[in-house]
Formats: C-alpha cells, structure tokens, sequence
C-alpha cells in the first residue's frame, strides 16, 4: 500500500469518524533477540516488533496499519516525532512496558536531540524494526 493510498484511507476515515465515532491511533511494542550464527562476534541483535491498529471508539472496528510510516507516529503534526508522540500511541499499552517504548524512541533518535527526524527514521527503520513489522497484508 503506498503513501498516497494510506493518507486517502485516514482521511476518509477521520470523516467517518466524525460522524460515527472517534478514532484513535494506538500501537503495541515488543523487542526479538536474535544471536547470529557462525560469527567472530556473536552479538545479540535487538529489533522491535510493532502493530499498530486505528480504531473506532464508538464501534470496536479496527485497521491494521504500517508502522513503518513515519506520519503514523507524528500526532501533532509537526514535522517531527517526540516522546509525547510516542505516548499518545502507545498510551493503552501495559504501562510496565513502556520501558520499551522509550528504548525504541532511543534507537530511532541517532542525534540523542529528542527528534526523530524524517532522515533519522528512514535511516534507522530497516534495522531497528524487524522485518514482519512493516508487512501488513497477512
């Protein structure tokens, strides 16, 4: 699904849920650690596994969506994901993993400036989320 059809579909449901119900964004997070094989250094790899879901409040209903969509995670539209994006998502996950959530805010965020940059997002995807994480056709 490209960029284009995506902000189609958020549109039209942000319409619908002005009349139906409110929809909210939220994700889930969890961390795969992997030991590569048949290395000189056999270093743990961690790579967070991500879903997140919109959903109607009124109805139930949900939608998949990529989390590998940097605009997924910019709640306030201002050009940059900070902390408090990431907590608007992930604000219905169990509070005793959010420790989680901070650590993947870290791994996104290569210049510690709490910001994750466009640039900083596309760079840092591909190895910090795993590979299930940004199919969403299953």
């Amino acid at each position: 699904m490209n960029s284009i059809t995506l902000i189609v579909l958020l549109l039209c449901l942000f319409a619908i849920s002005i009349v139906v119900g409110e929809v909210k964004i939220t994700g889930t997070v969890s961390v795969t650690v992997t030991v590569p094989g048949r290395r000189k250094r056999r270093t743990a790899e961690h790579v967070f596994d991500v879903v997140m879901f919109m959903v109607n409040q009124k109805t139930g209903s949900r939608f998949r969506l990529n989390p590998c969509d940097y605009a997924l995670y910019d709640q306030d539209d201002d050009l940059t994901i900070t902390p408090k994006d990431f907590d608007i998502i992930f604000s219905d996950m169990d509070k005793t993993k959010h420790v989680l959530v901070e650590q993947l805010f870290r791994e996104l965020d290569m210049d510690n400036d709490q910001k994750i940059s466009l640039t900083e997002f596309e760079k840092r995807r591909g190895i910090v989320f795993s590979k299930k994480t940004c199919v969403i056709d299953q």
